[in-house]
């Protein structure tokens, strides 16, 4: 309030009124009025919540080590300062209960300084991922996969490495696509490193894709294009290079192919199965690691097979549990703002994931991985194409054997024997 009334109310009623008081009164009520609003100033600039600087709050901030980010405005920074302060203070910084307190009230306080509305109160985190619920998902799962080799075919009795890195074995899905060179007849695809391995019973031709995938209740399913091989395929248990598999060691309906933690040797090759096609592709006995397709100065003459060209590609996709990380998926499906400020909206939206991502980081334990997801709205319809057809048609003619005459060039109706002709 100002000073000079406050004088002059304290004046005996003599000498309260009148433009001299008042003026001579005026002096030193304008300085003790400077003097109030200099000490307001100095009161708001020590409250977090009063300050109208954002220099001032700042200074506030480093008795926590902590600084405004180059894209916080005061309000922002003011929001973002009392959600960590109350995270690393009330909720030991690194626990599943700081994050959660931290992301709602941080969020919650960015969105009112910005006048929008980017995500749903965020009242519950899930522990799985969820589409529509915000979650804090430890240890997210990661898909991996692998080519063999990274270019071109997979040769008979090449052996690879794929490293998992996950917490726990997991099962591993295969693709095998046939190349021009095909068909391969019967593929064998091992895990030396567990002692497993899947047998396709069948033929995969040039163009075709046999998938091989783990489901939910420990077994597989396999798929040729459109047809259901799951019978078709099954598992080895206990192999043995070198050493043939009875039939105890197999399993049908087959088990899924599994990857331990660490490196994994897998082994391919096609074998020998009595009514089977593939007499000039596959393996007559179960061969042993010595054994390689001869390449000159490279392997032994004693422990070579004439080369093979590859007749199909191979893939290996798993997913892992990735250790010491953790990952804050939010829904971001909707975009509220006031008329005509969508763009200002968007760009609001950018700097919370930024600054959210940046913030976790700072709440996080030392040497976890942590990542931030705002999730939009999608609607996925997965679709895949089948084969169906191959083009050219390639026909291959074999002459007779057996015959006592050399049968005629052809055949025309009426002209040649039936015994004696061929298709023209």
């Amino acid at each position: 309030m100002p000073h000079a009334p406050a004088m002059a109310r304290r004046l005996p009623p003599l000498y309260a009124e009148g433009e001299i008081v008042e003026a001579l009164l005026g002096v030193p009520g304008v300085a003790l009025d400077i003097a109030d609003e200099d000490m307001l100033a100095v009161q708001r600039s020590h409250w977090v919540d009063r300050a109208t600087d954002l220099e001032d709050v700042a200074r506030l901030a480093a008795v926590l080590d902590l600084a405004p980010e180059p894209w916080q405005r005061l309000g922002e920074f003011r929001a973002w300062l009392h959600a960590l302060r109350n995270a690393m203070l009330l909720e030991g910084a690194v626990t599943r209960g700081a994050l959660a307190r931290f992301t709602r009230e941080y969020a919650t306080g960015f969105q009112r300084a910005q006048h929008v509305q980017v995500l749903p109160p965020l009242d519950v985190f899930e522990e799985e991922p969820s589409p529509v619920r915000p979650a804090i998902v430890e240890h997210p799962p990661a898909r991996r996969d692998a080519r063999a080799p990274a270019v071109g075919g997979i040769e008979p009795l090449h052996r690879f490495t794929v490293e998992q890195k996950g917490l726990d074995p997991v099962p591993a899905a295969l693709l095998l696509a046939g190349l021009p060179e095909g068909p391969e007849h019967v593929p064998v695809v091992a895990n030396l490193t567990t002692r497993q391995a899947l047998v396709f019973r069948g033929s995969l031709a040039p163009g075709q894709r046999l998938w091989i995938v783990p489901d939910d209740a420990g077994g597989l399913s396999a798929r040729l294009e459109r047809d259901d091989v799951t019978d078709r395929v099954v598992s080895i248990a206990a192999l043995e290079p070198g050493q043939p598999w009875d039939e105890a060691a197999v399993q049908s309906p087959a088990q899924p192919l599994t990857l331990a933690r660490g490196a994994n040797e897998l082994w391919f090759l096609p074998v020998a199965h009595f009514d089977l096609d593939g007499l000039d592709r596959f393996l007559l006995a179960l061969a042993d690691l010595d054994l390689h397709e001869g390449r000159w100065d490279e392997t032994w003459f004693d422990h070579a097979l004439f080369f093979l060209d590859p007749a199909m590609s191979l893939h290996v996709a798993w997913t892992e549990a990735e250790p010491a990380a953790f990952e804050l998926r939010l829904p971001a499906g909707t975009l509220g703002h006031a008329p005509g400020e969508e763009a200002a909206a968007r760009a609001a939206r950018d700097t919370l994931a930024a600054s959210l991502s940046t913030s976790v980081d700072r709440v996080r334990g030392a040497g976890i991985r942590s990542t931030v997801t705002l999730r939009a709205f999608e609607e996925v319809q997965r679709q895949a194409e089948h084969l169906v057809a191959r083009a050219p048609l390639v026909r291959r003619e074999v002459g007779p054997t057996g015959a006592d005459a050399v049968p005629d060039a052809g055949g025309a109706f009426g002209v040649t024997s039936f015994d004696d002709s061929t298709y023209r």
